[in-house]
């Protein structure tokens, strides 16, 4: 999944390096998965910038953004929210 609200910098920032693919997922459960009992009140800030670039209109103009070049593959859980075929794995 990726943990960073600027994605689009960071995969061009990477795609001279990749050799074969870069994956792009969401990050699932956030609320679950991230343990915040022991946070201070500037600490969500950062968690905030992350759910920001996990709504379904950031991750639609992320798609729309990489979706020609063929380094860029798509997990599951954005392949859900644009409608494409999830393949078999195996």
């Amino acid at each position: 999944p990726y943990l960073d609200f600027d994605i689009s910098l960071m995969v061009y920032e990477l795609l001279p390096y990749i050799n074969d693919t870069i994956w792009i997922g969401k990050m699932n459960r956030i609320n679950q998965r991230v343990d915040t009992s022991k946070w201070e009140k500037k600490d969500f800030k950062y968690l905030d910038m992350v759910k920001e670039s996990q709504t379904d209109e950031f991750i639609e103009d992320m798609y729309n953004e990489f979706k020609d070049n063929k380094k860029v593959k798509w997990k599951d859980s954005i392949k859900k929210l644009m409608n494409l075929p999830e393949e078999e794995i195996g």
